[in-house]
């Protein structure tokens, strides 16, 4: 299976070394897409300033609503009508993918590719203004990238980083596991270059991070050694919360709890932010993969479910019901999001996106024939993934 041998290879070089009805424009864009600030300075809704210009996405402050300062050259002025031209369309760079497409209001009626030929484009994460990603090309060594989620300039994050993996973001920082060194490394949100976290051991797959902690899977072959760490802001004393496991994998935190997954064991399981005694709320799992959480509930995929019934679970966070199967008849699910009302996946297996009832129901395909297809995440109105194949890409598809 894809993944698998993926993921074996990742671990022999460690060892070696709500459905929003809202359906107003994603822009008005009346600054030529980001917001005022200097070449690399501070934009407004498009994170850092552009390349060369004065506003975001490589743009000009200047420019009326629905148009753009695509190619930053001053002499043209605003030349892109952001609002209908399908290989701009709400932002600069952001194509509309497929056969007699529209850009309509900035929006296009399919698929929207905001980046691409990026590389091996693996682990996503979203926050109120951008995408961050990362890459796990090895040679060169990979890199960690940001961009406004309406499309325009990708930003650098981290450079030469060595096998890039899971990538978490709190209000200022993005953080990252590198899988051949280990470490955390992180940076501040629009402002290369990365700094180094925190120092670990093992394979670290998974992290996530809060206002308070960043929090991460250790996986350190010695179930003694393995489990969930957490440490403050600063880096300062990482500290083992929850000791065990044999494959300590994907990880994601509410407001009180941690929740995350074990490969090996086929365990999902819970511990209280501040440590304590895990507590499995699934056993037996078909090698359970990504997680996610949503009110009362945790979801994850099962990526050996093998088209089976019990591919997308979800449990509730008090262990108080039976493990309940979501969606069934999958390939090889692989990432995996969630809202009020439904569950959002890939299947890296038939290569698309994929949803269904968070209470069960026909699975839907939001997408398909995505190349290398693996990692998700979503906001309010879109679901955006990353595809390692072809070059590599970041996409997106109002929800």
């Amino acid at each position: 299976m894809t993944s698998v041998v993926r993921y074996s290879l990742v671990f022999a070089l460690v060892a070696f070394g709500a459905a929003c009805g809202d359906d107003k424009p994603l822009f008005p864009i009346n600054e030529g897409g980001g917001g005022a600030g200097g070449a690399g300075g501070a934009g407004g809704d498009g994170g850092s300033g552009g390349e060369g210009g004065s506003g975001g996405e490589g743009g000009s402050g200047g420019c009326a609503v629905g148009f753009a300062d695509c190619d930053g050259m001053p002499d043209n002025g605003c030349e892109v009508d952001i609002s209908s031209d399908v290989t701009n369309c709400g932002g600069c760079l952001a194509v509309c993918l497929g056969d007699d497409v529209t850009c309509t209001q900035g929006e296009c009626s399919g698929v929207t590719e905001l980046a691409g030929m990026v590389g091996e484009a693996n682990h996503i994460i979203v926050d109120d203004e951008n995408l961050y990603w990362t890459t796990i090309t090895q040679t060169p060594l990979g890199e960690v990238h940001q961009i406004p989620k309406h499309g325009g300039a990708v930003i650098v994050l981290g450079a030469e980083q060595p096998l890039p993996g899971a990538i978490a973001v709190n209000d200022t920082t993005v953080f990252w596991a590198n899988l051949n060194s280990p470490v955390i490394n992180q940076a501040t949100i629009g402002m290369p270059p990365a700094s180094l976290f925190v120092e670990d051991s093992g394979a670290l797959w998974g992290v996530a991070a809060d206002a308070q902690a960043v929090y991460w899977t250790r996986d350190d072959g010695d179930p003694a050694m393995s489990g969930i760490v957490r440490a403050p802001l600063d880096g300062s004393n990482p500290t083992l919360i929850a000791m065990g496991g044999q494959q300590p994998y994907a990880i994601t935190i509410d407001a009180e709890s941690v929740f995350w997954t074990d490969r090996d064991t086929g365990d999902v399981l819970t511990v209280p932010l501040q440590g304590g005694t895990p507590v499995v709320l699934a056993d037996l799992q078909a090698e359970p993969y990504r997680i996610a959480q949503h009110g009362d509930y945790v979801y994850w995929t099962n990526n050996s479910c093998n088209q089976g019934t019990d591919c997308i679970m979800r449990a509730r966070k008090d262990g108080t019901e039976a493990p309940m199967a979501v969606a069934g008849g999958q390939s090889a699910p692989y990432a995996i999001a969630v809202d009020a009302e439904n569950v959002y996946w890939t299947d890296e297996g038939y290569q698309r996106v994929m949803r269904a009832p968070i209470g069960g129901g026909t699975p839907e395909i939001l997408a398909a024939t995505q190349p290398g297809l693996v990692h998700m995440t979503m906001d309010d109105l879109y679901v955006y993934w990353a595809n390692e194949s072809d070059g590599g890409s970041i996409r997106k598809l109002r929800k």
